[in-house]
């Protein structure tokens, strides 16, 4: 099969560029696969510079390329305004191929954050996610998001995981307690305050 894959792939390591490279190094085992790395420098959201702009636009190239000879289409969504434009403008782009297409969300806050706020761009998306081949959502609290705008049928969860190789043994784990002064925290996420970093300062 010949997957046109289009997603943001370390560097920098993100949670949702980590979960693309996990799924990427599977698929390329059996699958051909033509890749357009959606990954930017920085992890400042919004357009960005004229840079970024030009790399956007570079990036519809390289899908129009792509989809000539795909089987199937994989893209991973944005949950902000100017990345879900970008969504949209790649939905055009493979118009022709949408039931191939299958897309993946690594969050839960398009829907509030996004879609309720602004009807018109929720009414756009739901033309077009009503045409898809298929929904990834992470968790079954994802499922009411696709709601009406596709079949249950066409939804699959595939859940949160860590890779086996960062995970200790019991005896490892329990030693990391013995000693709690001064307690060493790892904080391991992206620094948006809607992450919960800074209600966890405080906590401490």
């Amino acid at each position: 099969m010949k997957i046109l894959f289009i997603a943001p792939l370390p560097p920098p390591i993100t949670g949702h560029s980590l979960v693309s490279k996990v799924l990427l190094d599977y698929i390329v085992q059996k699958d051909e696969v033509f890749i357009v790395n959606l990954s930017k420098d920085s992890l400042k959201e919004g357009v960005g510079g004229i840079k970024r702009i030009m790399q956007v636009i570079n990036i519809f190239f390289q899908i129009y390329k792509g989809k000539k000879n795909a089987d199937a289409i994989y893209l991973t969504i944005s949950e902000s305004l100017a990345g879900n434009l970008k969504d949209l403008l790649i939905y055009l782009i493979c118009f022709n191929k949408l039931n191939k297409f299958h897309i993946h969300l690594h969050g839960g806050s398009i829907k509030k954050l996004l879609w309720e706020k602004n009807n018109l761009i929720f009414k756009i998306n739901k033309f077009f996610i009503r045409r898809l081949g298929g929904v990834i959502v992470s968790g079954k609290s994802h499922l009411e998001i696709f709601n009406n705008l596709i079949s249950e049928s066409s939804i699959k969860i595939i859940p949160n995981f860590a890779q086996e190789r960062l995970f200790i043994s019991d005896s490892d784990f329990q030693s990391k307690f013995k000693v709690l002064d001064p307690i060493r925290l790892l904080y391991v996420g992206g620094l948006i305050e809607m992450k919960g970093y800074f209600e966890l300062t405080k906590a401490f």
